[in-house]
């Protein structure tokens, strides 16, 4: 043998040598970078951008499973900006965990019981950081479907009609036959095989064109199954776990045959397109393997939906509540929240309030230890005494809101709705949504974005940042009192009570109708029990409506032809005018300006508008 073939010799086994290595240590390498990620990510914000239509595809999977349940509808979850929020918190490392934490935050939960639960397991993930992170690695082998939501796949297997395998099994019974005919009659034989073998590999191709789209279907779903078999396997004494392990249990045992069935379909291998792969594409064309197990399986899969369905619940849960812990650490500070059972609503019947409670509720006093002026419109709402149990209320100390860089913390007290008097940019819409945010916060994950939070289980509406409808033809008073409406629907259905938060009530019609109206709507939510939370600009409801409602205001200071925002919330309605001199610090014309002030006076005198 010469040198130079020695060589050839050598280099090939270089090179088998290198791509055994490869193969061998492909699991550990993708482990170390899962594990990479795992770390540097906890307690971060998450950096994932989300392609175009990603997100109408995550909440598919809460559109087809999300049942009975309450829900923050899409005028809710749309006024809240829910989506910057679910981004916010998701770090996910599988699609299930996509899916269900975004289910999680559109159904915040009003049991208890599931709620101490569902906070065990988030704390337990907290403390818990080996477990934690073996937790995580083996999620992260689920990964993302990306182009299609796992409920897609599960939706597409119920809509295929698994064919007969009878005619796959009388094909293959050509081949015994033109065997038996090459033994009698060689020539004979020999043509019949060549003649079966085309006409096998013909209908073959025929058959698997129209059913290969759902290869992957079914890969992915054995996935699925597969990784949630190796959670199994990780360490899971906890009772805390237990009860979610023992529905993955179940549901893996059913759909074994799922996984090693899979292996016969060849575009559902993970292991791609590998000598071993092909090698497996000419015996299925052959032998027809993969056409008969693939009928199996769909019609196992199908008599098994349920199973799928709880696997991918259960799982994405785990996901969901890693995921969230994760959050908890995020947060510059946060506290666990105290939620009380209120009473729940009868079908038909608000939890109606009588004038004396409202009167005998009085205003909410105290302080939150941040500086602020003194007086009934001046001192700023603090934390005070926890309101009577029972009834609608909540005492927070420095709440603040999450989706903004440098907020300010804010606390009240209050066990009676309350009405946000203040002008415009002064805090009063994002105060709305700093509480609805942090009572879905504390419904969901069981935790707020404040000092302290105490408060009940709701069920929260919103009627704030409204459009007019060019689709539907309708205005935006039309749109506007069919929001309100569907708060005063809820209100009357059997569930929690409700929180409603609304931002200018009825601003879509002129003065008189709207003070007249809106009093009346008000008045209605607090006497029926609704824990109401609404901003105006019609200083008068603060009036009109004082033995329902607590008053409470923003207030702003022009200095130096600058107009100051300090963004704390203070006790009382707001006094203060500044709107007009506003106008004098854009640059209006004086005389503009001190005629604006004239008309002003002269109604706050005499109640008449002239010019």
């Amino acid at each position: 043998m010469t040198t130079e073939a020695v060589a050839y010799i050598v280099l090939i086994g270089i090179v088998i040598a290198v791509l055994i290595y490869r193969a061998v240590t492909r699991r550990a390498r993708i482990r170390k970078r899962y594990l990479g990620e795992i770390v540097t990510s906890w307690g971060s914000l998450p950096k994932r951008e989300y392609q175009p239509g990603e997100l109408e595809r995550i909440a598919r999977y809460y559109e087809n499973t999300k049942g009975n349940r309450f829900t923050i509808d899409d005028i809710t979850w749309n006024d809240l900006d829910m989506d910057l929020v679910y981004s916010q918190i998701n770090s996910c490392r599988s699609s299930c965990g996509d899916d269900v934490l975004y289910r999680m935050l559109r159904q915040p939960l009003t049991d208890p019981s599931e709620w101490k639960a569902r906070r065990a397991i988030i704390e337990y993930f907290r403390s818990e950081e080996k477990v934690r992170v073996d937790y995580q690695l083996a999620l992260s082998q689920i990964g993302f479907t990306r182009k299609y939501a796992m409920i897609d796949y599960v939706n597409t297997i119920s809509g295929v009609v698994p064919e007969s395998n009878v005619g796959n099994y009388l094909q293959l019974l050509l081949y015994p036959v033109c065997i038996l005919l090459i033994v009698i009659q060689p020539a004979t034989g020999v043509l019949a095989l060549i003649a079966a073998l085309i006409y096998n590999i013909y209908t073959y191709f025929k058959t698997k064109s129209s059913i290969e789209p759902y290869f992957v279907t079914v890969g992915a779903i054995a996935h699925l199954i597969s990784c949630a078999n190796d959670i199994l396997k990780l360490p899971g004494d906890s009772p805390i776990l237990e009860p979610a392990r023992a529905k993955m249990r179940e549901a893996v045992k059913t759909l074994g045959t799922v996984v090693r069935g899979s292996k016969f379909l060849g575009t559902a291998s993970a292991a791609g397109a590998d000598m071993g792969s092909a090698v497996g594409d000419y015996v299925n064309m052959f032998l027809r393997l993969d056409l008969i197990k693939f009928n199996r399986l769909i019609a196992h899969m199908q008599k098994h939906k349920r199973e799928i369905l709880s696997l991918m619940e259960e799982t994405g849960a785990l996901d969901a509540c890693i995921s969230m812990a994760s959050y908890e650490e995020m947060l510059p500070f946060c506290c666990e929240a105290d939620l009380e059972e209120m009473p729940a609503a009868a079908e038909g019947s608000g939890a109606k309030r009588t004038s004396a409670e409202a009167k005998q509720a009085g205003d909410p006093t105290g302080s939150d230890g941040k500086p602020g002026s003194t007086g009934s419109t001046g001192r700023t709402a603090g934390s005070g005494e926890a309101s009577r149990p029972g009834k609608p209320h909540l005492y927070t100390k420095n709440m603040y809101h999450v989706l903004l860089a440098e907020p300010v913390a804010n606390s009240i007290t209050t066990d009676r709705p309350v009405l946000l008097t203040g002008s415009n940019a002064s805090g009063k819409s994002t105060f709305l949504k700093t509480v609805a945010i942090s009572q879905i916060l504390a419904q969901v994950i069981g935790i707020a974005p404040a000092k302290e939070y105490h408060s009940g289980f709701y069920r929260i509406y919103s009627s704030m940042a409204l459009k007019d409808s060019l689709q539907e033809g309708e205005s935006y008073f039309i749109v506007e009192i069919k929001s309100l409406k569907r708060i005063m629907d809820a209100e009357k259905e059997q569930g929690a009570s409700v929180m409603c938060f609304i931002d200018e009530v009825l601003r879509g019609t002129n003065t008189v109708e709207r003070i007249a109206a809106s009093s009346r709507i008000l008045q209605c939510f607090a006497q029926d029990g609704v824990f109401c939370f609404a901003a105006t600009h019609d200083v008068e409801l603060t009036q009109m409506l004082e033995q329902y409602y607590a008053n409470y205001h923003f207030m702003e200071e022009v200095k130096d032809d600058d107009v100051i925002f300090n963004y704390r919330l203070y006790e009382g309605r707001a006094t203060t005018r500044n709107a007009i001199k506003l106008l004098g610090i854009l640059g209006y014309d004086p005389a503009v300006i001190h005629a604006a002030d004239e008309t002003a006076r002269r109604f706050l005198e005499k109640g008449e508008w002239s010019l």
